[in-house]
């Protein structure tokens, strides 16, 4: 359980919470802030496929443009809450006022990313908003405000509120998407 936490200041290294586990566990991630800092990940998780997440109640940003900032160029990502391979319920966070400088070809800016999951998923009621890259060269990346990747079941992703996000690119390549679906139901 991490709950009730601040994470505040420059120098926070690449991620501001960072969990790994390889056997079946359950967290809980709530009522957590972090701003003032250069993530690469605000929140990550790599679970085994048996692990089941909350996150909720988190803000990641502060009230201000460039909150958490990464002026690191090339082909990093910036995203604000990143899972893979675990069933997760992420619900009621606010994710908002994040610059990046990524370019390279992949997804270099997100609000939430989920994938690797075998469960069922709830995402819902998270507002992104505010989130920037700006593309100095490099490839065609993407920007995903919310990129799901969930196994065929009963998944539910509702009432996510994402908008005023942007890339600044002259790359005519470049995707910039509300939400993507890559698989699931």
């Amino acid at each position: 359980t991490i709950t009730d936490n601040t994470f505040q200041g420059t120098g926070l290294g690449n991620v501001g919470i960072n969990v790994t586990a390889l056997g079946p566990s359950s967290y809980l991630i709530d009522n957590n802030v972090m701003q003032h800092n250069n993530p690469v990940a605000a929140m990550r998780f790599f679970l085994a496929s048996n692990s089941a997440t909350t996150i909720s109640n988190n803000t990641i940003g502060g009230a201000t443009a460039g909150n958490i900032s990464n002026s690191i160029s090339g082909g990093n990502a910036n995203y604000g809450i990143q899972t893979t391979s675990a069933t997760v319920n992420i619900t009621n966070n606010l994710i908002r006022n994040i610059d990046g400088n990524g370019n390279g070809a992949v997804v270099t800016s997100g609000g939430i990313l989920v994938s690797g999951s075998t469960g069922v998923n709830t995402i819902a009621r998270n507002t992104i908003h505010s989130l920037r890259n700006t593309v100095t060269g490099g490839s065609a990346g993407a920007f995903y405000g919310l990129s799901i990747n969930l196994p065929a079941t009963a998944n539910i992703v509702e009432r996510n509120f994402i908008h005023s996000c942007s890339v600044n690119s002259t790359i005519t390549a470049y995707q910039i998407w509300g939400i993507s679906h890559a698989s699931g139901t």
